[in-house]
């Protein structure tokens, strides 16, 4: 084989073996790139809409301690597991609670408890949690609670404080009320309460009928942020059943 030959076979061996590696690199990141997608997709519908399966606790849930919406008197209790900081949360508070409060809470058949699970990715929900309880102690929950999930949300230490301003609380007392150890307490019990059911994420639903002595007893359970059409035949449901 003369000189020329050699180096052409040589060149077409190197060009081979380079375009392989070429192609074996592309397959290599588009795997890693589909399996990513794959991953952000699946979290993304976790908490976005997909519902995935919770069990259904198997002792009654008490309401003790939860600010409620509504008459206690109601025969179905929602309770709510929710972070201040969550935009989903905020989407629940913002586009379905007004609909369901017509619709159920107004009516008198439906109560809503909440609870905090104030994730720790959000570095500001636990001081909007903290200072909602405060809130609570002035029987102001529910406006504190409108005015942290309007959009947009704003909840600094200034901000978390010029709520309270706007929705007439005692500003000495909130702030007094801001560093006491029995609320930081609730939150944390509350958080503790969502793990021992398996809430992994926020807005997390348990529903049911409400029984002697202040609890509920759960019938359904639902993750995520739900369309109002979804509460509607879940309270439907409940209602009916015998």
């Amino acid at each position: 084989m003369s000189e020329p030959e050699r180096e052409s076979g040589t060149i077409r061996r190197v060009s081979l073996r380079a375009l392989l590696d070429i192609v074996a690199s592309v397959a290599m990141f588009g795997a890693a790139g589909l399996l990513a997608w794959t991953a952000l997709a699946g979290r993304t519908a976790a908490v976005a809409g997909s519902s995935p399966t919770l069990p259904i606790p198997d002792k009654p849930l008490s309401l003790e301690g939860a600010p409620i919406l509504g008459s206690r008197e109601a025969p179905i209790a929602l309770v709510m597991f929710s972070d201040f900081e969550c935009p989903f949360c905020a989407r629940f508070a913002t586009e379905v609670l007004p609909g369901l409060r017509q619709k159920f809470v107004d009516a008198g058949q439906v109560q809503l408890a909440f609870r905090h699970f104030a994730l720790p990715i959000h570095s500001r929900a636990v001081p909007a949690a903290i200072a909602a309880e405060c809130a609570a102690r002035q029987s102001a929950f529910w406006p504190f609670h409108d005015l942290a999930f309007a959009p947009p949300m704003r909840l600094s230490d200034d901000d978390l404080r010029i709520h309270a301003g706007e929705i007439g609380l005692d500003l000495i007392a909130f702030d007094t009320c801001l560093s006491e150890a029995a609320v930081s307490a609730r939150v944390t019990s509350d958080g503790e309460l969502a793990r021992g059911l398996a809430v992994s994420g926020t807005p997390t639903f348990f529903a049911g009928r409400v029984t002697a002595g202040n609890f509920v007893d759960v019938s359904e359970a639902v993750a995520g942020a739900r369309p109002l059409e979804e509460f509607e035949l879940m309270i439907t449901r409940i209602l009916g059943a015998s």
